[in-house]
């Protein structure tokens, strides 16, 4: 007979591996149903959002709630891109390429990780394996789980509109759900055993560490928490631009990213934004405490200090509370700046995109010769400032709290009323007092009324028994106050004197480059003009009020135009006009040239009807793009009807036309306007617009903009 076959022993990982293999994972499914659910959920509310441009290409709810989703798992690691095939068109041409956006939802992850950890707390129960890795082992079932949920719903975020398609990266999200999963899994599930193992630990170093570690976590809780409030007030009560209904909806999913943004600008670290592609100017813009008190005045700015002083206390009220030692304390901050630092490079976004124009080559279709588009930019808060200033705010506030919390005569860390106070660790009395009791030091502020000698060196005073009488105070309210306004000058007050020698650095500055539909906004917001007049100034000066006629000088200081009344093909009552800013359109006998800015005007000598000549040298977008986002504005008018926005073709050129009513809030009447617009060869954008009182019965048609359009010829070339 041979001898009996011996099975080798496991080895260690072996037997690991073969329990977590085996364990409960019905248990595990329902501890990760509950973060995958409530991310489904949310993409499904989410994708009940929509506006007219939506409406316009009929994009379903389905659509938009997986675009959604994708955009969620994100805070999960997930990616989000739009991948063109080359059949969509987009301003009358074939474009093919890719467009990536990367940022995190602060809010997703935020909720991810609630969701599991509160599910994970309610099963740690539970758990029928016994054994030390018995927690971490669940936490790995769970971990796989959340991944794979995580990585199907990518899959399934994936919707393809027109010959475009959303991608979600489901290879990223599988990788990045499983490590979150697994950390937040695992410090539930661990716990007992992992206070157990602390808890026999000879030496107090790695109870201190997770004392400080959990007060920093507490602490980015509660300031992230009082910056999301107070940014969402801010935004709620702005007196321009409040978000509506839907739009609120949206705010709250960006609230974290937006909150974790303006701590940093309350901290002194600018919010910079910065944008550059193929043919385009490239542009930056930067918002701190100069641009804060531009908007708002020097109270903006004295309540972004105030905020950001009380999150720099909040952090140090904490850490005095919750540590019996200012190695802790400081520790605590240490932790704390990593993790604020961390959370702000997360909430900043970027944005990618690389197309180029496809062109049909012999009936097989290629793309030699074709024109090709570039483009990124970011926005977010600058990293080198934002370090600094942290540093200063957060060790100021860790300084300051044990201070703020003797003139308040609350009770810290390690000593208070009826004995120690825990640390916040969860390891009985808590980390921080039983890491002052082991290491035998002692808050260097004792408690109030306390007195050298007694357990952890302080002992209740005015018992005699050979204590030692505390020293005389002197102006205790004055000292404290001073300490406290110490602590607001390491912060405040060098972040506002750093913050001044960087902008003298750059001479004070503000960038020049702005957008086209920026400057329109702002230009007709402060001159009360409506929004289809919204055009932009390119800095030329101009005199509103000033005027003449066609034969007369202008208020520009250049000769009058040139007028043509005999002009062929002109119906009667119109003359050929050459304008001194170079160009050639028809317009109405008698009527006044005005300019303001780049818009030329030729108004009625009534009143009401006008023909305007808009130019915008080295236009960013084209011309529908341009009227799509006038129209929002627009659609604030009274009685607003469009009558029809399309693209065109005007004189070989890409162009666009808009044509709509609305009713005047200054006179009452119903309005008639239609706007003709194109970018020419150069790059210049012109507008012909022409607003006319309209009547009920009229067909709509306006003989000053068709004469106008008949008629037009841009600027010759200068030889």
């Amino acid at each position: 007979m041979g001898q009996p076959v011996v099975a080798a022993p496991r080895s260690p990982a072996g037997l690991f591996l073969a329990r977590t293999v085996k364990g409960d994972w019905a248990g595990a499914a329902r501890v990760a149903v509950w973060p995958l659910g409530l991310l489904f959920v949310a993409a499904c509310a989410l994708g009940i959002y929509s506006n007219e441009d939506m409406d316009d290409l009929e994009i379903g709810w389905g659509t938009r709630m997986r675009v959604a989703l994708a955009g969620l798992l994100q805070g999960v690691g997930g990616g989000f891109g739009v991948v063109s095939d080359g059949s969509v068109d987009i301003a009358g041409d074939r474009v093919a390429g890719v467009a990536s956006l990367s940022w995190v939802p602060l809010l997703a992850t935020l909720a991810w990780v609630a969701a599991l950890a509160l599910a994970a707390r309610g099963a740690r129960g539970r758990l029928r394996e016994t054994g030390p890795s018995a927690g971490f082992e669940a936490a790995l079932r769970v971990a796989a789980l959340c991944a794979g949920g995580a990585c199907a719903l990518g899959l399934y975020a994936r919707p393809s509109y027109e010959g475009m398609e959303v991608s979600s990266s489901p290879g990223l999200t599988l990788l990045w759900a499983f490590l979150l999963s697994t950390v937040v899994a695992g410090v539930v599930l661990t716990r007992g055993t992992t206070e157990a193992w602390l808890a026999a630990r000879p030496t107090p170093g790695p109870r201190i560490a997770l004392g400080a570690l959990r007060t920093a976590l507490v602490a980015l809780t509660y300031v992230l928490a009082l910056a999301s409030a107070v940014m969402l007030v801010v935004l709620l009560t702005a007196p321009e631009d409040r978000p509506g209904g839907q739009e609120l909806l949206g705010l709250l999913v960006l609230l974290p990213n937006i909150g974790a943004l303006g701590l940093g600008i309350a901290w002194g670290a600018p919010l910079d934004g910065h944008f550059h592609g193929t043919g385009l100017t490239s542009e930056s813009e930067t918002f701190g405490y100069g641009q804060l008190a531009e908007a708002g005045g020097g109270w903006a700015v004295f309540g972004a200090l105030a905020g950001g002083l009380v999150c720099a206390l909040i952090l140090g009220v904490l850490a005095a509370r919750r540590s019996a030692d200012r190695r802790e304390h400081f520790l605590a901050a240490a932790l704390f700046v990593l993790l604020v630092l961390t959370l702000v490079a997360l909430a900043g976004a970027s944005v990618e995109a690389d197309f180029r124009e496809v062109v049909e080559t012999g009936g097989f279709g290629g793309t030699e010769g074709a024109e090709t588009f570039t483009m990124n930019g970011r926005l977010g808060v600058a990293g080198a400032e934002m370090l600094l200033f942290t540093l200063l705010w957060s060790f100021g506030g860790a300084f300051a709290g044990p201070y703020l919390l003797r003139l308040l005569r609350l009770p810290m860390g390690g000593v208070g009323p009826g004995g120690p106070v825990g640390g916040g660790s969860g390891l009985g009395g808590g980390a921080g007092s039983h890491a002052g009791a082991a290491m035998g030091t002692q808050l260097d502020v004792p408690a109030q009324g306390a007195q050298p000698g007694g357990p952890h060196g302080v002992t209740s005073g005015g018992s005699g028994g050979g204590g030692v009488a505390p020293p005389p105070s002197r102006g205790p309210a004055l000292k404290w106050a001073g300490l406290i306004l110490a602590a607001f000058l390491v912060g405040g007050a060098a972040t506002g004197g750093v913050l001044l020698l960087v902008q003298d650095g750059d001479g004070g500055k503000e960038s020049a480059a702005k957008g086209s539909v920026q400057e329109a906004e702002t230009e007709a917001e402060g001159d009360g003009k409506k929004p289809e007049e919204r055009r932009p100034s390119d800095g030329r000066s101009s005199s509103p009020g000033s005027s003449a006629s066609p034969t007369g000088p202008t208020d520009s200081g250049k000769d009058g135009p040139s007028v043509t009344p005999s002009a062929a093909g002109l119906p009667e009552g119109f003359v050929m006009v050459e304008d001194p800013e170079g160009f050639g359109v028809g317009v109405m006998d008698g009527w006044q040239r005005v300019t303001k800015g780049t818009q030329i005007d030729y108004e009625a000598p009534t009143g009401g009807d006008y023909l305007r000549i808009g130019i915008i040298e080295d236009a960013k977008v084209s011309s529908y793009d341009n009227f799509r986002t006038l129209e929002k504005q627009a659609r604030k008018r009274d009685d607003y009807d469009r009558i029809e926005l399309k693209e065109n073709t005007f004189q070989g050129r890409p162009g666009a036309r808009w044509e709509f009513t609305y009713t005047s809030d200054d006179s009452g009447n119903a309005i008639h306007a239609i706007d003709q617009a194109y970018v020419a060869e150069d790059g210049t954008e012109y507008s012909i617009y022409a607003e006319s009182r309209a009547f009920p019965g009229d067909k709509g048609e306006n003989p000053v903009f068709t004469t106008a359009v008949k008629t037009w010829r841009e600027p010759r070339p200068e030889l």
